[in-house]
């Protein structure tokens, strides 16, 4: 009897040493693992070239002056923004030729969004173009037609013009949401556009509740024609300014919670 009991207590002992062998590997297992972790993340912080960090400036320079003329919602400064973007865009493109940058490899979950954006460009070009059915155009072709007494090349939209800007426009917020995308695989350069969206929706909102406690009489530098006993700030319609307001105040709370 008491040889079994001392060959249990020996068979414990030997069962709580191997236990206690397997913890201490599975900790060590852990702390190699995190160590693996914290430099593989200090790798990736570290890897941030100058050209890259040059394109977040870029891209942080177009988020404080974009809100500020109207919007950019007028022609001219809807013009600058999207030759900004494409000077951005073609140095963006020379960084990744040049091995200065990195073009991540996209998530296929994301081809699925791809698709959609592409569906809806090439919608936007046909109502623009001339060779789509005679029965898609719209009737105000027929009588300008009629009125100039010439035949005109119909088309879906009633005003070509400005449904070019518009695809131009689109096309130039998708470019510089795709780089955006690029930029933010980089935990450093995903913060530091983070806190860019956050103190530039800051400093508007600010600047919109000085402009309305002053009388609310200009947007910019503009007098004030619409929403005159509402806070706009530099947007001229108040829902704009809301939504707006609205993405810095999300990215915030992300930031927060993070």
């Amino acid at each position: 009897f008491a040889a079994k009991i001392e060959g249990r207590t020996e068979g414990i002992m030997a069962a709580q040493h191997e236990i206690g062998h397997g913890t201490d590997n599975a900790g060590a297992a852990r702390e190699a693992g995190s160590g693996r972790r914290r430099h593989r993340t200090g790798a990736a912080l570290s890897s941030v070239s100058t050209g890259e960090w040059s394109i977040a400036v870029a891209v942080i320079v177009l988020l404080s002056w974009a809100p500020l003329p109207l919007a950019s919602h007028r022609l001219l400064p809807a013009a600058i923004i999207v030759a900004y973007v494409g000077v951005v865009a073609l140095a963006w493109a020379v960084l990744c030729v040049l091995d200065r940058a990195k073009l991540h490899p996209q998530n296929k979950a994301l081809w699925f969004s791809w698709i959609g954006i592409g569906l809806v460009t090439v919608w936007i070009f046909l109502q623009w173009a001339t060779w789509t059915p005679n029965g898609w155009h719209h009737p105000i072709w027929i009588e300008a037609a009629n009125a100039l007494g010439q035949p005109l090349p119909g088309r879906i939209s009633a005003s070509p013009d400005a449904t070019w800007i518009h695809l131009t426009r689109f096309l130039a917020y998708l470019v510089l949401g795709f780089i955006c995308f690029q930029l933010a695989r980089s935990t450093r350069l995903a913060t530091m556009i983070s806190l860019a969206v956050i103190w530039i929706g800051t400093f508007y909102a600010v600047y919109g509740l000085v402009t309305f406690w002053l009388g609310n009489q200009f947007v910019f530098v503009f007098p004030k024609f619409a929403y005159l006993d509402y806070l706009t700030g530099p947007f001229v319609n108040r829902n704009s300014f809301a939504a707006y307001l609205g993405i810095a105040l999300i990215t915030c709370l992300a930031y927060m919670l993070e």
